[in-house]
Order: structure tokens, then sequence, then C-alpha cells
């Protein structure tokens, strides 16, 4: 899938993707989604959290992660929202972060995260200032290699 470039289809072209249009991305997700469900669902998570960094992530981080997600070297990728009590509503996610010198240190358990066992690189959403509520949650960048 990675040599067929399905893991950045949301990706410009210059910044190292495939970009193509929402409308031949659905239509790619649903002939792959035909064959084999869950690696559709693998695709889009790729897809998904590529285009998170694409959109959100420093420049060092796309060049970084871009040619590791083309090639398929970063795959699974996850996105990991899901709590026990949270579920999708994000604003009521409890797993937070802290600043600890110039890092962070996420505390709390996430559920249902697809690849979460096998991921090499997940995007973690916790909260950094709970007294803002949902504007005071971050998307942190976790290489899924780390010690827990």
């Amino acid at each position: 899938m990675a040599k067929a470039g399905f893991f950045t289809l949301t990706i410009p072209k210059e910044k190292g993707g495939n970009f193509i249009d929402s409308l031949s991305y659905v239509l790619a997700l649903k002939a792959i989604a035909k064959a084999e469900a869950g690696i559709s669902v693998t695709m889009a998570v790729c897809n998904m959290v590529a285009e998170s960094i694409y959109l959100y992530g420093t420049p060092e981080q796309q060049k970084s992660y871009f040619p590791k997600i083309a090639n398929g070297n970063c795959v699974p990728l996850s996105f990991a929202l899901t709590e026990e009590f949270a579920g999708s509503d994000a604003k009521s996610i409890q797993m937070c972060a802290h600043l600890e010198g110039e890092d962070y240190s996420i505390s709390g358990e996430k559920w249902f995260i697809t690849n979460g066992d096998l991921a090499k690189l997940l995007v973690v959403v916790a909260k950094t200032d709970p007294a803002k509520g949902a504007k005071g949650m971050t998307a942190f960048l976790v290489e899924g290699e780390l010690p827990v």
C-alpha cells in the first residue's frame, strides 16, 4: 500500500504526498474496504494522522515524518482520542499533559484506539489547560516505541 501511495493521499505532492481530490480519496477507500475493511481503516487513519501533521505540524515534523509515512516505515499510525467516559466527545477527555522542563508528561488512559498496540506514531489528545475546557487541549505526536 505504501508503494502505491495510499498512506499520503491527503498530503500535497510538493510535501512528498500523493494528494488526490476528496471524491477520489473516498472512492479509493471504498475500493479497499470492499476487499478488506480492516485495511481500509488503517489507510484512513494513516491519512488522517498525515493530514494532521500537514495542517498543524511544524516544518521539521513534516520533513521527518512524511517520508516515513509515505514509504511505510512509520506505519501503522494511530489517532488516540477515545476514553472510557468520553467516547468521541473530545471536550470530556480526562488525559492530561504537564510540562516538565522542555518535555511533556502525559498521564491517563485511552480506549478503542485503532492500531494502538502496533502504532509507530500516534496523535494523542490530552488536556494541557483543563480550566479552558475544549480550548485547553493539545494533540501530541508520540512515537509508539517510547516506554510507557
